[in-house]
Parts: C-alpha cells; structure tokens; sequence
C-alpha cells in the first residue's frame, strides 16, 4: 500500500549499528524507518506522501498529521508567566460567518460491536462575527442513547444546559 520516494533507515548490519541510507526514488513519499538485520519494520517511523499527509508510526496516513501509539508533548522551558506552550487553531476564511465553526476536539472510541465512535467533542463557535463586537462559544457535545448530543452551551453571557441536559450538584447552587 506505500510507494516510498525515498525510504531513509538505520541498518544495523552496517557494522557498529551504524546508520544506512537506502533512496527509492521510483515512487512517491519519504520514508525514515528502522530497520534490523534482516528487514525493515513493518511500520515506519516517519512517512511523507507527495500529497502532504504525514504519518508518524502509521504507513498509510488518513489524515495531514497521522500518530499512530503516540503522545504529543508540547514543553516550554520559559520562566516568565506568559501562557506558554500555546495551541493556536486559526480559522483563516475570506467570509466569516455567525455560526462558523472554529475548531474541535473530538473523542473517540469503540462501541461493543468494534464501531469507531465519537463519544465527546468540544467545539468552538463564531457567535457574532460584527466588527467591535465579535463574540464566540464552546459547545459541549456529548454521546447520548446513540447518538451525539449538545449538552453545554458556553457563550460570552451565560452556561446554558441544552437538550434534556439537568443539572446535579451535591449543596446548593
């Protein structure tokens, strides 16, 4: 299912672990993988294909950034007190609009019969786009008997509980 442009790993038998380089350049993605004595692994560390996806861990990336079995860090080592490290989902349209979807997290799993699911997401909304007087919201969506439900709603003014969403606290409100 890969058609490597060029395929980059550490070959071991190369005396002393020492790293070799093999370059395929028939085809049509970039490859660094490790390899042992005797073949190479049969999921890459690093794949680019000429389209732009890049799979760290998977062979076959679905998507622009595909990790596969992996955590992302992201570390700062600033000692000042500015926010940091940051994530920055920028939504760069020439028409913006009310109800423009921002962003979103999604959650996903499987269900008793091996379905991929999602089974939370938080998403971020444009609530009024009007220059000088921009407003934004978070929605939380949540599974429910099946299928997804907005729960929450977070505006600029109030915590709204939506859709047969209740409200439980142990003391008072």
């Amino acid at each position: 299912s890969t058609n490597p442009l060029f395929r980059i790993f550490q070959d071991s038998s190369a005396g002393g672990g020492a790293g070799g380089c093999h370059i395929n350049t028939n085809n049509r993605a970039l490859i660094i993988t490790a390899k042992s004595s005797t073949h190479v692994t049969s999921t890459s560390g690093l794949y680019l294909k000429a389209t732009g996806e890049l799979g760290i861990g998977e062979d076959d990336p679905d998507a622009k950034v595909h990790i596969k079995n992996g955590n992302i860090l992201l570390e700062s080592t600033d000692t000042g007190s500015a926010a940091a490290p940051e994530i920055d989902l920028f939504r760069n349209s020439a028409s913006p609009a009310d109800a423009d979807y921002l962003g979103q997290l999604k959650f996903r799993g499987e269900d008793s019969a091996g379905s991929s699911n999602v089974y939370a997401k938080i998403t971020a909304k444009i609530d009024d786009v009007t220059n000088n007087t921009e407003d934004g919201l978070i929605e939380f969506a949540l599974r429910k008997a099946g299928s997804n439900n907005i729960g929450a709603r977070l505006t600029s003014t109030d915590l709204k509980l939506i859709n047969g969403t209740g409200l439980e606290v142990a003391g008072n409100i």
